[in-house]
């Protein structure tokens, strides 16, 4: 009877212009170390960048919790440094292809770059790579997920440094070596766009009045171009032919919509300063020629010696370009916009962009953390997969952040199911290829700076609770149900 049910629902979808999930597209969910693990100072961890802001910065939080309270929590978050055991076993109950999470710099090489290994953090990553391939589900690292360490921002400057890329491959290298045997897919970092603009181009730049904005995001975006592709040369060359794993790095991927006819360039303009800005030189071996030339010429009005923009030389665009075996989407939010020419000074990352971007009302869901539209998920994608070279492509984070969440998480599963239509559509009717799809997250999380303002999770931590319990919200249910049926 059941298997009747399924063959009616995959005819009834059909006729309605909904279609079942290819059978080789591999379900997966997401965390990340900051967010879940705790243990901030325990197993040798030194302490990362995020543990630093938490611990000095707590009016850079968005949260009603006293500040006191606030680094209490971060320090434990859902504990998955001691409840790794928990994820392995609701990652295994909901039935997941892979689960992907991302190693903390600082467990790995606690005191910074060019510090002794530590080899208390090897062994619990070992133990959760281990035990989720026990229990048949896949392992996806990401190397490096807004978390480096305090004293490699404090003290070599983050990416602004040059000495970033050898520091990062010593890292990756290190991680290769302990992991790469089992590890097959492996993210270099989390969205540059998001570490290097926001991050560091807004918190830090916030703060100090004589940051250089406008310069020091391009300077990290160009050290962590060049450390990715400096990663993913090193795996070719020492580790793939042993290995045969995949290296990519995830790009975040918003959607720019013009806001009316006269709108179209601000909206082309916006995608090449977000998504190009990293994927451009990955791909093309360059930054977008609309990036260049907008940054020289504000460069020149602003009285700059030169273009804010660093340029690459001719030996890093060989090293950069085609460094990717996937191509990993984050999308999290639909705009409009229009052009907004703007070059006061003291210039910024978000002002060289020339637009003003803003939402539609109508699209406006109190309860969620991001304005995502399935459209706007499905137009980001096709613009990836017809400008940068059809690659093969992983969604990566889909989600539905709720500021007031709960078991019976309707609202969750409406989005879910959302973008796993886009996803159908995307791959029956655009002919994209999607290979992979994933949540974010498998467990509820302290948000970075958002800390519990909302929660993303399939599973409930109970925070209040020194146990950090996992329960299933309705839409964990849901999930299962699609991974095993394969109907959205």
């Amino acid at each position: 009877m059941l298997q009747l049910a399924i063959i009616g629902l995959s005819l009834i979808s059909s006729c309605f212009g909904h279609y079942e999930l290819p059978a080789d597209l591999k379900l997966g969910a997401v965390t990340a170390a900051f967010p879940i693990e705790g243990g901030w100072n325990e197993g040798g961890k030194g302490e990362s960048s995020w543990d630093f802001i938490v611990h000095n910065y707590t009016d850079f939080l968005v949260s009603d919790l006293p500040p006191e309270e606030l680094i209490a929590q971060a320090k434990v978050a859902a504990d998955s440094y001691h409840n790794w055991r928990e994820d392995i076993r609701v990652a295994k109950e909901l039935g997941l292809d892979y689960y992907k999470f991302s190693i903390a710099t600082t467990r790995i090489i606690p005191r910074g770059p060019y510090n002794p290994v530590n080899q208390e953090g090897i062994d619990y990553y070992n133990n959760l790579i281990d035990g989720l391939l026990a229990v048949g589900i896949t392992p996806v690292v990401t190397m490096y997920y807004y978390d480096g360490s305090q004293a490699a921002s404090f003290f070599y400057g983050g990416f602004s440094n040059p000495l970033c890329v050898d520091a990062m491959v010593r890292y990756a290298d290190v991680l290769f070596a302990a992991f790469g045997d089992r590890v097959k897919i492996w993210d270099t970092f989390q969205d540059g766009y998001k570490e290097c603009k926001e991050i560091y181009g807004e918190f830090i730049g916030n703060e100090y009045e004589y940051f250089p904005r406008g310069e020091y995001e391009y300077l990290c975006g160009r050290y962590l171009i060049l450390s990715h592709a400096s990663i993913y040369r090193l795996y070719q060359d020492k580790y793939k032919a042993e290995q045969n794993g995949l290296v990519s790095m995830t790009f975040g991927l918003d959607w720019y919509e013009p806001a009316d006819e006269g709108a179209q360039e601000a909206a082309l303009r916006a995608m090449d300063f977000t998504f190009g800005w990293f994927a451009s030189p990955i791909i093309n071996g360059d930054y977008p020629q609309r990036m260049i030339d907008t940054i020289a010429e504000l460069s020149e009005i602003q009285n700059f010696p030169q273009s804010r923009l660093p340029p690459f030389t001719e030996e890093e665009k060989v090293l950069i370009k085609g460094a990717l075996d996937l191509m990993v989407l984050v999308h999290r939010n639909t705009y409009l916009v229009v052009d907004h020419f703007d070059d006061s000074f003291p210039p910024t990352a978000q002002k060289d962009v020339q637009i003003t971007r803003f939402i539609d009302q109508e699209w406006n869901d109190t309860n969620s953390f991001y304005t995502t539209t399935p459209w706007g998920f499905r137009e980001a994608v096709k613009y990836v997969w017809d400008n940068y070279g059809q690659p093969e492509i992983a969604i990566s984070h889909a989600t539905y952040g709720a500021y007031e969440d709960s078991l019976n998480d309707d609202f969750r599963i409406h989005r879910l199911q959302q973008f796993l239509q886009e996803v159908t559509r995307l791959i029956h009717e655009d002919g994209v290829n999607i290979k992979y799809f994933s949540m974010w997250s498998l467990i509820d999380s302290f948000f970075f700076q958002y800390a519990y303002t909302a929660k993303f999770g399939l599973y409930h931590v109970d925070f209040n609770n020194p146990a950090r319990p996992r329960t299933p919200k309705q839409s964990a249910s849901y999930y299962r149900t699609v991974i095993e049926t394969r109907i959205p």
